[in-house]
């Protein structure tokens, strides 16, 4: 029987720090052996969400930016020999903030305009709960 294994892994809301002894092998696994990782840790000691990629060595992979909200990176297939742009968004939860989210997203597009680009995540762009999906109003 053959197994598959994704070449790239995007996690969120990890709660790790990079000083985390047993962050790479908790998130590492067989083929997905390279990892980057946000540190989540706030300067009042508690732990924010945090972001982590792992990957193959099947692509390249690198970092443009990486902040608590993002991480940005040009991902090349070495056995293609194709590049493009990946951006894993985290919006920011409090409505005072989503805009920031927004202008966010509009500064990176502007870099991007005519190369191939992925933007994805969680935006956190939902005014209220009745845009849930299924909600019962």
């Amino acid at each position: 029987m053959e197994t598959q294994c994704h070449d790239v892994v995007f996690l969120m809301e990890t709660r790790l720090k990079e000083s985390d002894t047993k962050a790479k092998s908790i998130l590492t696994c067989g083929p997905l052996s390279n990892l980057h990782m946000i540190d989540c840790s706030m300067s009042n000691g508690h732990r924010s969400i945090g972001l982590a990629i792992v990957w193959n060595d099947v692509v390249k992979i690198d970092f443009l930016q990486s902040n608590k909200m993002l991480i940005g990176m040009c991902i090349t297939t070495s056995n293609l020999n194709i590049s493009w742009y990946a951006t894993r968004i985290y919006g920011y939860p409090y409505f005072s903030k989503k805009h920031l989210t927004c202008e966010a997203i509009r500064d990176l597009s502007l870099n991007r305009s005519t190369s191939k680009w992925l933007i994805f995540g969680d935006f956190n762009l939902m005014l209220n709960n009745s845009e849930k999906l299924g909600e019962i109003i």
